[in-house]
């Protein structure tokens, strides 16, 4: 454009474009206004480019349906390895006898407490009967529904939709000792 801003630079169009391009440049409206344009990124509330906001609308993470989920966990008054326990738990990328196989890792495929199932997370968390009894022990059970074909994502999600801050705050401590006795 010219320095007045009211009119497309011709000689800038010849240098850079060819015909059909510059005619469909030419029929984009100059806006009337004075002021300059600024830069505005989409992906962030403030307008600002961050790495973070990046990364996330590149992930996929920008129109999360599960923000509200994300954001109780990460308000949880709990220690904050115990709140990065349950992210890591939730997108298992625990280090499991089943993701550590499929890392090519040759370790034992069995739970270490039963010695019967294929440790993964939805088993040492939920389905093993040391896990089970504990959730029983604790008034829980009800509340730990583990449905066929769920995820642990699905477990800890349905966990938190009915369940009170006390209650998830036990949840999610019980659940990274468990992984901690797992690991002792």
């Amino acid at each position: 454009m010219t320095n007045d801003l009211s009119m497309w630079d011709e000689d800038l169009l010849d240098d850079l474009c060819n015909e059909r391009d510059k005619n469909l440049i030419k029929q984009v409206p100059i806006p009337i206004r004075k002021r300059p344009d600024s830069w505005y990124w989409l992906f962030d509330d403030t307008g600002n480019f961050t790495v973070k906001s990046c990364y996330r609308q590149l992930a996929g993470e920008w129109a999360c349906p599960d923000r509200k989920f994300w954001n109780k966990i990460w308000h949880l008054k709990l220690p904050g390895k115990v709140r990065n326990f349950i992210w890591r738990m939730c997108r298992d990328v625990l280090p499991t006898a089943a993701n550590l196989i499929n890392k090519q890792v040759n370790i034992v495929d069995r739970c270490l407490w039963c010695q019967t199932h294929i440790e993964d997370s939805m088993h040492i968390l939920f389905r093993c009967t040391f896990a089970r009894e504990v959730w029983a022990a604790v008034g829980m059970m009800e509340l730990v529904l583990v449905v066929p074909g769920d995820t642990v994502f699905q477990v800890t999600k349905r966990v938190f939709q009915n369940a009170n801050k006390d209650q998830g705050a036990m949840f999610g401590m019980i659940c990274w000792a468990l992984w901690y006795r797992r690991n002792k």
